[in-house]
């Protein structure tokens, strides 16, 4: 996509065109990129009119500020010819682009100026993007608001700082690239840069550094272009390198505006024969029209008068003259037919005189003068045609010599001839150039020859300087000048070469020595453990002898390479040291305000040279610790809940702790507990014992599955576990009542276990009619806390079941907003819960081992409801993300608050603690203003103030859900501890 200053030239030219037909070879390129920049602009239009239809006004304005902004880019395109153009395109078969639909513009417009007030739902999606850490966001959002609320102070203020912070980034990366010789990165970053709605400094050092090593890749483009005499295409080129220049104030060096200048004065001759090749080649049809015209008369048989006659004659001398009026040379053979048609209009012209009157006799003889004069003209202006054309295509080789003999010979009758007159004024023009050359190098050549003569006893500089213009004067010489000029400064070389090959080892040894003396230098002093303070007092020394050194290099005596190398890398070192002075006094200077300026600071502190130890670590501490808005409110609110982070600055309005449709996994483990056959279907039976000798039983309950039926000796028999024969292991067999021993079998009905199954919900989970789950998990997890009936191993069991299902889908089924469900889940691991198997609650020896502290859990479990808690925990998510949370500062080093901003009120600095390197509050303003410190941070923290207030909203939030925060086993989260 074109910027707005790159649309504006667009449509500049097509102006131009519009007004010079000489342009239209450039008519093709100028509709295909007008056709394609107005249908994205139409596209955009319309993605901005589908927002808006759909309540979505914030996207529809984001991305009609997207540079290059949508109204002034349709501003431009709709220019006042544009009617005019599209007609052009369609008549000559060019791409056009439809006028845009007035609606759409229209509905941009109202939605522009419908204006907003400071509590307008823009302003919490601009500080959910600035706690996400999504600055590019928003940016974009702020743009928004600051072009619907204008009144803003505020706004505009972070918008401009925001905006500033932005520009220093992409300027920063631009040095890079710059400093590092990459044009085609450079490039690169400047579109990108010239495609943002950044504001540029047009005089910034690195912006103008980049604009003209982009103009000399231009310049190179240029000129590779003119060597395949692509001269349309160079114009282009050499059009925007003045554009460039124009519109950023680009000052190029001398050498590149000479390379250009030379460009723009080929590109202009090559565009003016053009335009005269095209006025020719007109001339010329019409001429060859007329020559059809008149051989067409001679062949017909109609008569025409002598007017006529006379007319035709006259038309047919002008056309020739048109032609002729360009010294090109024409086609014989259409001159031949040209002097036919005209010898034919003569003759008759001559005997329609002859039948007139006698008094038209003299006017008959005035008019065959008149002819034999013109015929005489005519051989003087063909001979001196054929001269000029002789002298124009000497020029172009530049044979000077021929150039002058052909003059020495040029009649003198036909010098005045208007179709030589110029071709001789030029041929001189170009003789006398010639010859100025030549003189000028002649000029050179004799002073670098006195040099020489006199044992090259002045300035190396100055000679160096000599030979080189007189080196470029030879590059201009005419062929016949050159090979001369070339032996002479050739012999000259020879010379000066010997002179400075006795000058080497002196030269070397100086070099050297001073090179020597400022590499120890900068070994010794530039050094980061020795202190910026030191760097920078040894700074300045460095330079000077870096610049001795460099003045020393510039001499014409060639350095060996060691030594070039050993140069290139000191003056390396020491820009590398400048630069991380600069970088640091910076750094110390400019105090970060928001956490992204915080973190890019420290990072920057970091890879420093003087950076202390703990300086260093930080970058550790942010790869570990990913500071942000989202992890610190995270942290203070669900503490080690990590999966659902990211969610809290997007939550739905209501929440669902129960996902639809179970998974496979889900489906298989559900199955397994709803087809356990000890938790259902298990029925009591007490036994009575028979009163007879020897008898080891006593009444006793046992434990069937299914209810016992009777044998054809109607004895009770059924799946059996009697536990006084098994207390270790549950061991159901089928087996009968011995009537022996036991006198009777009371039916007891369902084991209370089997009952709670029942009663608890667990078999409604999932809905047999649609397979959609039907109940929550924690809701389920509440009514076995609250059950009393059944046994603790029993409810154990069923719960840690419950968790292994819902663990493979915790978010979705609300486990991280219930602290109390992870702390419950574990209490039950330590317990070894986990290690109950199917039917142990009916084990007595089992029962022995886990009854006591499973019940005791439960106590404990049942304090908190497990649902109510989430949904207490949701709603104060939804609070205190609406709240956020604003950057005030950091802790330095040594543990002090530095505040940067003034956007606290409540007097709390929240941050990362040294200690459990996690999120808490860290500092509370004392009753000096100043803030006194509730816990130790952790070196480099940032810091953040709550926007909310903290007991308010626990108490609303607390008195919306009905949750307790008072009562026992409750859990607030660490943002609100403390406060009740």
């Amino acid at each position: 996509m074109m910027t707005l200053p790159q649309a504006e030239r667009l449509v500049r030219k097509i102006t131009e065109l519009l007004g010079q037909p000489g342009l239209e070879s450039q008519a093709a390129k100028l509709a295909q990129d007008y056709s394609e920049l107005a249908r994205a602009a139409s596209h955009r239009l319309e993605q901005c009119s589908v927002m808006i239809d759909a309540g979505e006004d914030l996207q529809a304005l984001q991305l009609a500020e997207t540079p290059p902004p949508l109204l002034d880019l349709i501003t431009i395109l709709s220019f006042r010819q544009a009617g005019e153009w599209r007609e052009h395109c369609q008549k000559h078969g060019l791409p056009t682009a439809e006028p845009f639909y007035d609606k759409f513009v229209r509905q941009l417009n109202t939605t522009y100026g419908k204006g907003i007030a400071s509590d307008h739902p823009y302003y919490r999606d601009y500080r959910r993007a600035i706690m996400t850490n999504d600055e590019p966001r928003a940016l974009s959002i702020l743009r928004v608001i600051a072009r619907l609320n204008p009144t803003d102070k505020n706004t505009a203020k972070e918008l401009e700082r925001l905006e500033d912070k932005a520009l220093r980034a992409q300027l920063e990366a631009l040095r890079g690239v710059v400093d590092a010789g990459q044009p085609q990165a450079v490039i690169e970053q400047l579109a990108e840069l010239e495609a943002s709605p950044l504001p540029i400094p047009p005089t910034n050092a690195v912006w103008q550094r980049a604009q003209v090593i982009r103009c000399e890749r231009l310049l190179e483009q240029a000129e590779a272009l003119r060597q395949r005499e692509a001269w349309e295409a160079t114009e282009l080129v050499v059009e925007e390198i003045r554009a460039l220049a124009n519109h950023y104030g680009v000052a190029l060096p001398d050498a590149d505006t000479e390379r250009w200048n030379s460009l723009e004065e080929w590109t202009t001759g090559k565009r003016s024969a053009f335009a005269q090749e095209q006025d020719f080649q007109r001339a010329l049809a019409a001429f060859e029209y007329q020559v059809q015209t008149s051989e067409a008369k001679r062949a017909g048989t109609a008569r025409q008068n002598l007017a006529e006659l006379q007319t035709d004659s006259n038309a047919l001398v002008a056309k020739w003259r048109e032609a002729e009026r360009f010294g090109r040379t024409l086609d014989s053979e259409l001159l031949a037919r040209s002097q036919q048609s005209s010898d034919w209009l003569q003759r008759r012209i001559r005997g329609r005189i002859n039948r007139k009157r006698a008094g038209t006799v003299v006017g008959t003889f005035a008019v065959i003068a008149a002819l034999a004069v013109a015929g005489l003209l005519f051989w003087d202006y063909t001979q001196a045609k054929q001269l000029a054309a002789q002298l124009g295509r000497l020029e172009p080789a530049r044979r000077v010599g021929d150039t002058e003999r052909l003059l020495a010979q040029v009649p003198e009758r036909l010098k005045s001839k208007p179709q030589l007159a110029e071709a001789l004024a030029k041929a001189r023009q170009f003789v006398s150039r010639e010859r100025g050359l030549k003189a000028g190098f002649d000029q050179r050549l004799t002073k670098l020859q006195g040099f020489a003569a006199h044992g090259f006893t002045n300035n190396d500089s100055e000679v160096q300087g000599e030979r080189g213009q007189a080196g470029a004067l030879a590059e201009q010489l005419a062929p016949e000048f050159a090979a001369a000029g070339k032996t002479d400064l050739e012999a000259f070389d020879a010379q000066w070469k010997s002179h400075l090959a006795a000058l080497e080892p002196a030269r070397e040894a100086e070099f050297s020595g001073r090179l020597a003396a400022a590499e120890k230098l900068a070994a010794d002093r530039l050094n980061g453990g020795n202190g910026v303070a030191a760097v920078r007092a040894a700074l300045p020394g460095l330079q000077s002898l870096a610049a001795d050194l460099q003045r020393l290099q510039e001499q014409p005596v060639p350095l060996q390479a060691d030594l070039a190398r050993r140069f290139q890398d000191l003056t390396n070192l020491v820009a590398r040291w400048t630069h991380a002075v600069e970088q640091w006094d910076g750094l110390q200077a400019n105090q970060p305000h928001s956490l992204a300026e915080h973190l890019e600071r420290l990072t920057t502190l970091g890879r420093s040279p003087f950076a202390t130890a703990v300086e260093q670590g930080f970058a550790a501490d942010c790869e570990t610790l990913k500071f942000s808005p989202t992890t610190l409110i995270g942290g203070l609110l669900l503490p080690g809940q990590m999966a659902v982070w990211d969610r809290l600055t997007n939550l739905p309005a209501t929440p669902s702790f129960r996902p639809v449709e179970p998974t496979e996994q889900e489906k298989v483990a559900y199955r397994k507990l709803n087809n356990d056959p000890n938790a259902q279907e298990i029925y009591e039976y007490k036994l009575i014992t028979n009163a007879v000798r020897d008898n080891p039983y006593l009444t006793h309950i046992v434990f069937t599955r299914n209810k016992l039926g009777t044998n054809k000796s109607f004895e009770a028999v059924g799946a059996i576990y009697d536990w006084t024969n098994h207390p270790a292991a549950l061991q159901f067999a089928q087996q009968k009542i011995d009537k022996y021993y036991f006198a009777s079998e009371e039916f007891e009905g369902l084991t209370p276990e089997s009952q709670a199954f029942q009663t608890l919900g667990l078999r409604d989970l999932i809905d047999p009619n649609n397979g959609n789950y039907q109940r929550s998990i924690l809701d389920l997890l509440d009514a076995v806390n609250q059950d009393t009936s059944s046994s603790p191993l029993f409810r154990a069991y069923l719960e840690v079941k419950l968790y292994e299902l819902a663990g493979f889908r915790q978010a979705d089924w609300g486990l991280p907003w219930s602290p109390t469900a992870a702390a419950n889940l574990r209490s039950l691991t330590d317990l070894g819960a986990q290690k109950l198997q199917s039917g142990d609650w009916m084990v007595p020896n089992q029962n022995a081992a886990y009854r006591d502290k499973l019940r005791d859990y439960f106590t404990r479990a049942r304090q908190v409801s497990l649902a109510q808690e989430a949904q207490f925990y949701y709603r104060l998510a939804q609070q205190t993300t609406e709240a956020g949370f604003d950057f005030e500062g950091y802790a330095d080093g040594q543990g002090n608050a530095v505040l940067t901003t003034t956007n606290d009120t409540q007097g709390e600095y929240w941050g990362w603690s040294r200690r459990s390197r996690s999120p808490a509050l860290l500092f509370r303003r004392g009753e000096a203003g100043a803030p006194k410190k509730v816990e130790e941070p952790l070196a480099f923290t940032p810091l953040f103030a709550f926007r909310g207030d903290r007991r308010t909203i626990l108490d609303q939030t607390a008195k919306l859900t009905s949750y307790p925060i008072g009562a026992p086993g409750a859990i607030v989260p660490p943002l609100f501890a403390g406060i009740h």
